[in-house]
């Protein structure tokens, strides 16, 4: 158990030198999964959040817009497996730096999210503190120029910080 620990605490010192001034992570092959966003979950999301207002209703003037925590918080699932350095036992959120809402996110669209740099790292007891900024993207129709493309515009900007332990 001891040796275990101590080879996850020197993959961890690793990966804060490698990462400490930033890195970026972008690749055209990064993304995660699609991710949909349907009325069953937008309503699923105002009931939790107690937040009812009438441009989330599936009659909304324009169609519904989905809440942008719901898009926020999409990031979890949608990034678990692919942020977690292989040395972490657990990831624990410690917050957000900056979020933006660029771009709203109606209802029956489909989102994915992607790492695009990691801001820093920092070793703490036992303990490393990411922040990595992430794009989230809506799916938007082909063109018809490129009707098999796979096209996404910008729908939320987030800089977010996570605690990775031995």
């Amino acid at each position: 158990r001891d040796d275990a620990r101590d080879a996850r605490a020197r993959a961890m010192a690793a990966y804060v030198a490698e990462n400490a001034a930033g890195a970026v992570v972008h690749a055209s092959d990064d993304a995660t999964p699609w991710i949909d966003v349907d009325q069953r979950r937008i309503d699923a999301f105002a009931t939790c959040a107690n937040d009812h207002q009438y441009i989330h209703a599936r009659d909304a003037p324009g169609g519904a817009i989905a809440h942008g925590f719901l898009t926020l918080s999409l990031l979890t699932p949608a990034t678990a497996a692919r942020t977690t350095p292989a040395w972490s036992t657990r990831a624990v959120n410690y917050g957000l730096n900056r979020v933006r809402f660029v771009r709203p996110v109606r209802a029956g669209a489909r989102v994915r999210a992607r790492a695009i740099k990691i801001v820093a790292a920092r070793a703490l007891p036992d303990a490393a503190g990411a922040e990595t900024e992430y794009l989230v993207e809506l799916e938007t129709a082909p063109s018809a120029s490129s009707a098999s493309a796979e096209r996404a515009e910008l729908a939320l900007v987030a800089s977010w910080i996570v605690r990775h332990y031995v």
